[in-house]
């Protein structure tokens, strides 16, 4: 039984063996000789294209690298962009969020303080009759 491997490496390997070892039997079968040639092919195009995907995954790879060193350099400006934004218009500013930022919360105790000062400035109003 033939060995049935689908991996690329596999199938070539196939490929190789026959070729060398049906070469001394092309006298006793010439008609093989077009299937030889066109499986030697083959494998010649194989191989290039293997080393023209070794050669892109390489710049691949560089490729990645500078997208994410320049997406970390991106993030540091955006960063120093938005702290001048909170500098110029106040860390609660909804200002912020036209720029993407987030305004930071209100605190609940000033919240709460400025309730209480709220609610004392009407009890001590004059009422109105």
């Amino acid at each position: 039984m033939a060995i049935q491997g689908k991996a690329l490496d596999d199938r070539v390997g196939r490929w190789r063996i026959l070729i060398g070892n049906v070469q001394e039997e092309l006298d006793s079968a010439p008609h093989l000789t077009a299937d030889v040639q066109e499986l030697e092919q083959i494998d010649e195009q194989v191989r290039t294209l293997r080393v023209e995907l070794a050669a892109l995954q390489a710049r691949s790879h560089v490729a990645t690298r500078t997208l994410r060193l320049l997406a970390d350099r991106g993030d540091r400006v955006r960063s120093r962009i938005g702290a001048s934004l909170r500098e110029l218009y106040g860390f609660t500013s909804e200002k912020l969020i036209g720029f993407g930022l987030k305004p930071r919360p209100h605190s609940r105790r000033a919240a709460a303080l400025a309730n209480e000062r709220d609610r004392d400035a009407l009890v001590l109003s004059p009422k109105e009759d």
